[in-house]
């Protein structure tokens, strides 16, 4: 009887097991159909493609298969009580459900989510949330259905126990599921088509947790970007570098036409030109009316190529004259200041007054810590706006309505109403044609918008009509009639009707993807227009051409001035970040990109734009010798880009290491010690009550890296410190504790991984004090700040906003105290006491080595109004005081 109520007691666990197993390998074969059929199968494929599918269906289900054992044989480890059995129940819903999430992404780029999909960045929770809202459809429903009853099989099976119909699975013999499985993994094996169907039988967890390809930087020496690398080797199909004889007349009359004249940027945020322009060059009258309405007084360079995909990387270029980041990180690319000239610069020391707009959100890509670097005299972020503006304004994820561009455009141009003679230059960057094309609620489009092809359609047309109002409010306050007009896009955007399954703008580099265009419009101006040239520009030439035709002496830069009689034809280079990252170029007639992540290269793709303009024909095969020189003249582009960008930014003092690409090694080394106002300082020579920071900048690595810290005394004392440098990782900031007052006299600090030694420093303690840093353990002054919490960061502000007037109903307050650390633990108390007297205590424990505190205020709302104060103490000793004021009329701030 034992052995019997363990053998049913065996076979219940086998069917629960078995019941895991089949929930999950069956949802994912569900989406897997769904996907083929609703994605990627056309009705020209016919039935040929549909066997293909079921072919590989059938045998191509390596990861399905291998995470579904995973989790029943984890059920069987896990199994022990009703508690364990809860917690493997709501994990597996929670993997079910991210199965239907990621869905959704294969369904915009018929790849399962990994974070190459954004190249890394963090999109904000709230952005993700209203993408994630505007994907649910009838699709999604449905299949959320057929996850409530297989997540109510798994309750029954996993909670309750109760088998049903899986009793009888399980008769049959254990050696049949074992020979059926060994069948197929041999069958399979030996049948391996299934691996180019877009990733679809690739199981989304292991996309997730999928790194790059095998990726080796070019570790060489810093490069430089030559002329000869530049230099076209086939003509055909490119313009001999002179515009047509009246494109340069109209050019010419521009300059004549205006003294010092006011330059207008407009720049379309994923407007490709093959987006904008029709097959005869010219622009839609029914979705850009306005623009429409403006050809004769118009130039067209539909052949703009720019240098990145993307909004952010393609706003550098066009910032700096043609400079950019390639394969380097872009947050630390763009944290640092680009001290070389640019667009606002030039115009700045030209007498204009600067201004820089945007209705969508420059967070994104690190964009606004880049344009605050440029220091334009008028900046406005839709992104840094208070969280009741953006309720008003809020059109969509990613910004605001593009109505703000005019507005904003009027104000800056108020604020400058008495300096009417000064000019001005002003960029303006929309933000509705961006995914998903959202347009203000009651805008009536021209199409049905049920297709993201219509979406965006009806969105440019919007925008269309932004641009007529910019040009109104010119007009209404008499300054159009000196000005110029420029419009550009950032970068395309893909729909799959060109290349099967290209979608969006940063996933590929066809011709959809990157190809830009610039139009110039004089608004006084009259000739037989559009007037179309065929030169092929890249938007670093937009930077020379607008301060040429202002009449400013253009900078020494890589761009070149369009409407110089000296243009000269050039290659134009471009890359994207995404997986697989690419680097390519347009050589004349020819466009040529690769896979410069992968060591043999096998991936490239030559086209003839001459006879093929839609890039539908790759003929590397029969030009080996294109295609080896063009590789070689991709990878010296691709690595001295991003070096001649560092030369031009403001790097950290302390930058002793030369960079090594992709090798995980540090950059640069500081000693420092943060002051009462969180500001690092360099410290050469430490005094002996400073506790010392060691502050390391990394280049990322292809794997998670163990990294010690040594410090040894004068007198020989050794104190260590271990700190995990993960892959994408470019900042350690490390405190070793060692007790205060540190010794007098020469210090070594060793940085180590493993074996190896990366970095080995020296630095001099002195006896003297300074007045300027920290000079004991604990809290300084002015050290406290109170600041509420959001969803990204502890504060309102990265830096931690000082609220000094709090609203009454203010949720979650927080009180951020810095120290200097203490080498013991050390017992402190907060307290706050209202206006009243009523005192609330918080006590907590600091830690050996902690620089800061984070303790939450849990004070019932509303707050009293009138003067609150916070302290912080030891025992009886007050060692920090503040003060703040509870007001009605402070505003209530909201998640930003």
């Amino acid at each position: 009887m034992l052995f019997k109520g363990f053998r049913t007691k065996i076979d219940s666990d086998f069917a629960t097991a078995l019941t895991i197993a089949a929930s999950h390998f069956f949802l994912l074969l569900l989406l897997q159909i769904e996907s083929y059929f609703l994605f990627l199968f056309k009705k020209e494929d016919g039935l040929k493609e549909i066997f293909r599918f079921l072919s590989d269906f059938s045998l191509g289900q390596f990861g399905a298969l291998f995470i579904s054992i995973l989790l029943a044989f984890l059920f069987f480890v896990l199994k022990k009580n009703r508690f364990t059995r809860v917690l493997i129940f709501t994990s597996l819903f929670f993997l079910n459900f991210y199965l239907l999430v990621d869905q959704m992404i294969f369904r915009l780029f018929f790849k399962h989510f990994r974070p190459s999909l954004n190249e890394g960045r963090f999109i904000p929770e709230k952005q993700m949330y209203s993408t994630f809202i505007d994907e649910i459809d009838l699709r999604f429903l449905v299949n959320f259905a057929v996850l409530i009853l297989l997540t109510s099989i798994l309750y029954l099976n996993i909670i309750q126990q109760r088998l049903f119909f899986w009793q009888r699975l399980i008769r049959f013999p254990r050696k049949t599921y074992i020979a059926g499985l060994s069948a197929y993994f041999i069958f399979s094996g030996a049948y391996y088509h299934f691996s180019d169907i877009h990733d679809l039988f690739q199981h989304p967890i292991v996309s997730l947790f999928e790194q790059r390809s095998d990726f080796q930087k070019d570790n060489a020496k810093p490069r430089y970007l030559s002329q000869d690398l530049y230099q076209v080797t086939f003509s055909e199909g490119q313009s001999d570098g002179h515009l047509e004889k009246d494109i340069r007349k109209t050019l010419e009359q521009f300059q004549k036409n205006h003294k010092k004249p006011n330059i207008l940027l407009i720049v379309l945020e994923s407007v490709g030109s093959d987006l904008l322009f029709s097959n005869d060059g010219d622009l839609s009258p029914e979705v850009t009316p306005f623009l429409h309405s403006l050809r004769q007084k118009s130039l067209y360079f539909p052949t703009l190529y720019a240098i990145h995909p993307t909004t952010s990387l393609s706003h550098v270029s066009l910032q700096t004259g043609g400079y950019g980041l390639t394969w380097g990180n872009i947050f630390i690319g763009l944290d640092h200041p680009y001290v070389d000239q640019t667009l606002p610069s030039q115009f700045k020391e030209s007498g204009y007054a600067t201004a820089m707009i945007s209705s969508g959100t420059l967070h994104d890509g690190n964009l606004n810590s880049f344009y605050r670097h440029l220091k334009y005299d008028y900046h406005f972020d839709f992104g840094d706006q208070k969280a009741d503006f953006k309720n008003v304004y809020q059109n969509g994820p990613w910004g605001g309505h593009d109505d703000l561009l005019w507005t904003q455009l009027e104000k800056f141009l108020d604020t400058n109403r008495t300096m009417a003679r000064q000019p001005f230059f002003a960029q303006l960057t929309t933000i509705s044609t961006h995914y998903p094309y959202v347009v203000p609620q009651g805008f009536k489009g021209i199409r049905h918008g049920k297709t993201d092809y219509e979406k965006f359609v009806n969105s440019l047309k919007y925008t269309d009509e932004v641009i007529s109002k910019i040009f109104s409010s010119l007009s209404k306050m008499n300054r159009l009639e000196n000005t110029l007009i420029f419009i550009t896009g950032d970068h395309g955007e893909a729909f799959g009707d060109i290349h099967r399954n290209n979608l969006l703008h940063n996933q590929a580099i066809y011709d959809e993807n990157i190809k830009s265009f610039l139009i110039a419009i004089d608004p006084q101006g009259k000739f037989s227009g559009p007037l179309v040239s065929s030169i092929v520009a890249t938007n670093g030439d937009i930077m020379p051409t607008l301060l040429s035709l202002a009449g400013i002496k253009p900078p020494k830069v890589l761009g070149q001035d369009i409407s110089s009689p000296q243009f000269e034809p050039r290659r134009v280079f471009f890359h994207k970040k995404t997986y697989p990252a690419q680097c390519g170029l347009r050589d004349g007639k020819w466009k040529f990109f690769y896979n410069i992540e992968e060591i043999d290269h096998q991936n490239a793709q030559l086209f003839n734009l001459e006879v093929d303009s839609g890039e539908q024909k790759n003929v590397a095969e029969m030009y080996p010798d294109f295609v080896q020189k063009f590789k070689d003249i991709c990878s010296h582009w691709y690595y001295a880009m991003e070096d001649e960008f560092h030369r031009r930014t403001k790097r950290e003092e302390g930058s002793v290491v030369e960079m090594a690409r992709g090798s995980g090694k540090p950059t640069a080394f500081r000693i420092v010690v943060r002051d009462d106002q969180d500001v690092f300082h360099e410290m050469k020579s430490p005094r002996p009550y400073e506790r010392l920071m060691f502050q390391t900048t990394w280049e990322e690595s292809r794997e998670d890296k163990e990294i010690t810290y040594l410090v040894t005394s004068p007198t020989g004392l050794k104190y260590q410190a271990t700190q995990t440098k993960y892959t994408d990782w470019v900042y350690l900031n490390v405190y070793i504790p060692v007790p205060l007052p540190l010794e007098v006299g020469k210090w070594t600090v060793q940085i180590n991984h493993k074996d190896t030694e990366l970095i080995k420093r020296e630095f001099t303690v002195h006896e003297e004090w300074s007045d300027q840093i920290l000079k004991k353990e604990g809290p300084g002054p002015l050290m406290a700040v109170l600041g509420r919490q959001d969803k990204y960061s502890f504060f309102h502000q990265a830096d931690g906003v000082k609220l000094q007037r709090i609203n009454p109903y203010q949720e979650d307050l927080r009180v951020n105290a810095l120290w200097s650390p203490y080498s013991t633990t050390k017992k402190v108390r907060l307290e706050w006491s209202s206006p009243r007297k009523v005192e609330s205590a918080y006590d907590f424990t600091l830690q050996p080595g902690w620089a800061n505190t984070y303790n939450y205020l849990s004070i019932p709302r509303p707050l009293l109004n009138g003067k609150w104060t916070l302290k912080i103490k030891d025992g009886d000793h007050e060692m920090l005081t503040k003060h703040f004021v509870v007001d009605p009329e402070a505003p209530l701030l909201g998640d930003n």
